[in-house]
């Protein structure tokens, strides 16, 4: 788990990013995952331990590469499929994010848009419609 979840994205960022300063490349995303904040056990799988660790992984990394133009962002894509917790009535009913739908998300981060976001972490999934 720790080699799929964490040593992937570290192994992939120390080749891209001084080819990246080098041919002044400004957008990095990492593509994580994303546990639906809303579903908790025992509705939801159990998260492996190491899944988390890419989000320091990116801060760190954002943090490195500050002030050099270069932009580190991750998406994170949830996993969960459609949904509604039982206990909270409250909250709506998830649904995972098309392919098309975290592409434009990518996208965004990588266009002049998105050039005062560094750093974050962004959430790509959608609330199902009733």
């Amino acid at each position: 788990m720790l080699a799929l979840n964490l040593r992937f994205g570290y192994v992939l960022s120390r080749a891209a990013i001084p080819a990246m300063l080098n041919k002044n490349m400004e957008r990095f995303v990492n593509v994580g995952v994303q546990k639906l904040r809303w579903i908790t056990a025992p509705v939801s799988p159990p998260t492996p331990p190491t899944r988390p660790l890419h989000w320091p992984l990116m801060d760190s990394l954002a943090a490195e590469v500050k002030g050099t133009g270069v932009r580190v962002n991750s998406i994170l894509p949830a996993l969960s499929t459609q949904r509604r917790i039982a206990s909270h009535a409250w909250a709506p009913t998830l649904r995972v994010a098309e392919a098309q739908e975290i592409a434009s998300v990518i996208l965004f981060l990588c266009s002049d848009d998105a050039k005062v976001i560094h750093g974050e972490a962004v959430p790509v999934y959608g609330i199902a419609e009733t």
